[in-house]
Formats: C-alpha cells, sequence, structure tokens
C-alpha cells in the first residue's frame, strides 16, 4: 500500500491465529457492515445483534450475525473459519437451518426473538435499531415488506471466512445437493493484511452467489380475537373465599399487570377477570389466556382453552405432537387435556404447586414464575398459530 510517498508492505494473516478468529470476524462485520457490501448487494445492511437464540427441534442454536436491508428483507450471516470440507459441510448446514426456523414468522414472531438481544426500549425495536442506522426508513412500509419477506422465506444468507475461494467447486455442488434453497446464499471471503507497523487492512469480496429458489411458504394468519366468557374461571372463582383474601388477590394481580414485559409485540397485555385470575385475549382457535392460583389447591400458573371446534383440535394435536420442544421453549412440563371436569375443551397448562400462595413472602417468587412462563408460553403458542 502507498501513502505519503511510502509504500507499506502487508502480509496476509491466517483467521485462525490467535489474534484473529471467528469472534474477532462476527465483531468486525457488525461493527463495519459495509465489509458485507459487493456489488450485488444493491441495498445497505444493516446490524441488529449477534449471537441470536434460534429454536431447533433438537436445541438452541445461536446465529452469528442478524442484519436487515434498509427495506426490511432479514440477512443472515454466519462466520466459519474454512479449515477442512467438514467445516464447510457443517456452515452451510447450519444457515441453511436458521433460515429454516426463521422463514415463515410474522413480524411480530420476529420481534419476540430479536426484541430481548437489543438495547433499544420502546415499540417497534427492530424498526428503531434500523432507523438508527437509517434514519430516513418509513416504519409502516419497512415493517411490511420484512413481514413479506418473512412470509415468502426470501432471505439474503451470507457465509464469511477466509479460504472460500479455494473449493468454489465443492461448494457450488454441496448446495447443489441440499436442494430446496429458498433465499440467495453468497460465499464472502474475508482476507486480514497486517503491515510491521501493525496496520491492519481488510478486504471483503463475493465469491459465488445462488439463484433465488422460489417457495411457497404458508403466510401466518391470525384471526380476530373474540371476547370469551368466564366460565372456564369458575371453578378457581368458587374455590377463594371473600373478605380481605380477595383485595390482598386484586392488588396481586394489579402488581402482576403493572410489571408484566411481554416479548410479543403483537400480544395484548391482561386485564383482571374473576376472583384470583387475570386473562390475555388470545388469537382463534382460542379466545384467552388465563393467568391463575388457587389457593385452596395450592397451584399457580397459567392455561389456554381451545376451541370445541375441528380447528381447535387440530391446534391442539399440533402443538401435542410439539410437547418436547414446547417444553424445551417454555422451560416447564406443558400438561395436555382433551377435556377436563369443568369443560369439555382441550386445554393446555403450566402450572406448579411449589408456593404457599397465603405466604404474602412468596409473592416475589410467584410473580418471577407468572411473568417468565406467560410470556415463554405466549410466544411458544403464538408462533405455531394456524
Amino acid at each position: 500500500m502507498e501513502q505519503d510517498d511510502h509504500v507499506t508492505d502487508f502480509i496476509r494473516k491466517p483467521l485462525d491465529s490467535s489474534s484473529y478468529d471467528e469472534k474477532w470476524l462476527q465483531k468486525l462485520l457488525f461493527d463495519r457492515p459495509d465489509l458485507l457490501v459487493t456489488e450485488k448487494f444493491d441495498r445497505p445492511i444493516i446490524p441488529i445483534c449477534r449471537e441470536l437464540p434460534l429454536k431447533s427441534a433438537s436445541a438452541t442454536v445461536f446465529l452469528d450475525l442478524f442484519c436487515v436491508r434498509d427495506d426490511g428483507k432479514p440477512v443472515l450471516v454466519e462466520c466459519k473459519l474454512w479449515r477442512n470440507p467438514q467445516a464447510r459441510r457443517e456452515v452451510i448446514g447450519q444457515i441453511l437451518e436458521y433460515a429454516s426456523l426463521l422463514q415463515g414468522l410474522s413480524f411480530s414472531d420476529l420481534e419476540a426473538i430479536v426484541g430481548p438481544k437489543l438495547s433499544v426500549s420502546g415499540p417497534n425495536p427492530i424498526f428503531q435499531a434500523a432507523k438508527a442506522f437509517t434514519p430516513k426508513l418509513i416504519e409502516k412500509d419497512f415493517v411490511d415488506r420484512c413481514h413479506s419477506y418473512l412470509a415468502g422465506g426470501e432471505l439474503d444468507l451470507i457465509i464469511a471466512g477466509d479460504g472460500i475461494r479455494s473449493d468454489i467447486a465443492g461448494i457450488r455442488d454441496l448446495l447443489e445437493s441440499r436442494g430446496g434453497l429458498a433465499s440467495r446464499l453468497s460465499l464472502l471471503e474475508v482476507e486480514i493484511f497486517e503491515s510491521q507497523q501493525g496496520d491492519v487492512l481488510v478486504q471483503s469480496t463475493t465469491q459465488m452467489k445462488t439463484q433465488t429458489v422460489a417457495m411457497t411458504v404458508r403466510s401466518p394468519h391470525q384471526m380476530p380475537v373474540e371476547d370469551a366468557s368466564a366460565a372456564d374461571e369458575s371453578v378457581i372463582a368458587r374455590s377463594e373465599g371473600k373478605s380481605d383474601w380477595k383485595i390482598q388477590c386484586k392488588q396481586f394481580w394489579q402488581q402482576f399487570i403493572d410489571e408484566l414485559k411481554l416479548d410479543h409485540p403483537a400480544q395484548d397485555p391482561p386485564r383482571h377477570s374473576v376472583s384470583n385470575t387475570v386473562r390475555l385475549p388470545f388469537p382463534k382457535p382460542a379466545s384467552h389466556i388465563t393467568c391463575f392460583r388457587v389457593r385452596k389447591w395450592k397451584i399457580v400458573g397459567v392455561f389456554v382453552i381451545l376451541d370445541d371446534t375441528d380447528e381447535g383440535r387440530a391446534y391442539y394435536l399440533q402443538l401435542l405432537e410439539e410437547k418436547d420442544r414446547l417444553e424445551e421453549e417454555i422451560g416447564h412440563v406443558v400438561k395436555f387435556s382433551e377435556k377436563t371436569d369443568w369443560s369439555s375443551n382441550p386445554f393446555i397448562s403450566v402450572e406448579t404447586t411449589q408456593f404457599d400462595i397465603e405466604d404474602s413472602t412468596q409473592e416475589p417468587a410467584q410473580l418471577e414464575y407468572l411473568h417468565t412462563h406467560l410470556n415463554r408460553f405466549v410466544n411458544a403458542l403464538r408462533r405455531r398459530l394456524p
């Protein structure tokens, strides 16, 4: 490199050295998203978060970088050192899995996943994070386009690392053997050069791009929420006495409502219901989710009752089939009942008997339990709405 009539020699450094590794590359690309831009990527890429946790069928996986273009199109970036063919196969499988976990989600579903990773407060944190980079963004257009890209499975995928150009043919063959690719995938070669003075030069070039392959993804659809009667809570009401206990319960649930923070932006807040319960409206094939405490049986929990219709039973069976994954996402045993003593409708709950409900010193722990498991319950069920 020539600078001020002086020529500085730069020597290429491998990314697997002690100074430069995958974590270093991940941070570099997050801080300098312009390195992700090539002549084909005509729209700017905006970094949103690092190490995004995604729930797979068997475990939680972590996407290195979640980004968006300024038109709302999601961009997934995975950093990998290409030391051997096995690493190449693994990273391609990983990024395709990440794409499959995100495609078909609604924008609200995406916010529920990404929101906890952001320091931005207030509504629509993804848009706010993007707007910080591109102030001229219009919220409605951005959200609508991002939702459309997700619903159609249109994502941009980038694998960034060193040594990519050494086996382009092998990578292309591997991709073709996978089949069913729904998004444009690009392989980004990142080279690091260092001078004797310690200056660092980074060069990125796109080595290969795949053509976008169209696919059909069922668009998320939510039926309008209808209010329901309190019949399913009546058994709880009958088990509670009157007088000061009701006042104590009302104060407990008011604190619960005041302190509740839900990840899913489409979920309306709870409201007081009968006696020792609150409930939240929920889309069909249900009508609401109930949070409850039963003093007589010392039970604290969350439940949803599904409609006694073909749609309700199908949704129940779908959730039952995914019971193990639901329990992993919620972090709790999930109970399924086709009917109860007080309702003939399918019933799903998360509940515990670990608390002495009448002991006011245990109320903070009860609130934490309900806040945590209601939030996870909502996210898990909304993600699977028909």
